[in-house]
């Protein structure tokens, strides 16, 4: 359980085509568990953070195959150079 004031780095996702040449694409077979309604993308350079208490639930977990595809901190580094 989350304690108040705990914040968690986020990633943003959305379902409509990514303009930009960072988006990932995220489809049902990307999922270990649970998963998306819709084909989406992922936004590596859109990240942010929330308190951990205001999170209702997960909606599932990223396979490891696509966990590495998204390679959190070399993406960022390649945004942060660019």
């Amino acid at each position: 359980m989350r304690k108040r004031g705990d914040d968690v780095p986020l990633s943003k996702i959305i379902t409509n085509a990514a303009a930009d040449t960072y988006a990932i694409p995220l489809e049902a077979d990307d999922f270990a568990d649970g998963g998306l309604n819709q084909v989406s993308n992922i936004r590596p350079n859109r990240l942010f953070t929330a308190e951990g208490n205001i999170i209702l639930y997960c909606a599932g977990g990223l396979a490891s195959e696509k966990m590495k595809e998204v390679g959190w901190a070399t993406k960022i580094i390649e945004i942060i150079s660019a």
